[in-house]
């Protein structure tokens, strides 16, 4: 790029200044996403919530991939405090009523759905945004046409939006902490 570090701290008094400076036009257009989301109605929601969160990361990929997989920046006071903000958000809102663990985990299946393929070499996300976004809707259990069909999924209120969303920035699993009955491979069950 031709910029010299003496030259960015001319412009920029710290790392935290630059770092601000370069993510908040990401943070802004998330918060006025969530804002946006609040407002819309149930019917169709999960769709336009899936097609709107894909076009704001496809429009600032690159401080979005930095926002969420620096660990320096997620940790940072401000900027990773307000981008987990706006992740527990987003995976409240497509979680819906009543929320719970298990919808929860299903939002945050579904908004993985749509950034992993991102980072894949050949991917196109003009040409492959609608099956993107139709894996990421098959991962929350939304029909095609939009609407949450989740009524087989028990809810049961275990977890919590934070916990989910920074557990998943921070690339966290938890494998083997289920509640209840797990099936063998020999078709038992244990617990």
């Amino acid at each position: 790029m031709g910029v010299s570090v003496p030259a960015l701290y001319y412009h920029f008094a710290s790392k935290d200044e630059l770092l601000r400076s370069v993510t908040e036009p990401l943070l802004r257009a998330g918060d006025r996403f969530i804002e946006q989301l609040r407002r819309l109605p149930r019917a169709g929601f999960a769709r336009r919530a899936l097609e709107g969160y894909y076009d704001l990361i496809v429009e600032h990929f690159p401080i979005y991939r930095l926002v969420s997989t620096d660990p320096a920046v997620r940790s940072h006071p401000e900027v990773g405090r307000r981008a987990t903000e706006q992740a527990t958000m987003l995976l409240d809102l497509l979680a819906g009523p009543p929320g719970g663990h298990e919808r929860l985990v299903l939002a945050a299946a579904a908004t993985g759905a749509l950034r992993r393929p991102l980072r894949m070499p050949g991917i196109d996300p003009v040409r492959d945004r609608q099956l993107i976004i139709s894996a990421a809707l098959g991962a929350l259990g939304s029909e095609i046409v939009g609407e949450i069909t989740r009524a087989a999924v028990p809810t049961r209120p275990t977890g919590s939006a934070r916990a989910t969303a920074s557990a998943a920035a921070n690339g966290a699993t938890t494998i083997g902490a289920a509640r209840g009955p797990v099936a063998t491979a020999e078709g038992g069950r244990t617990r």
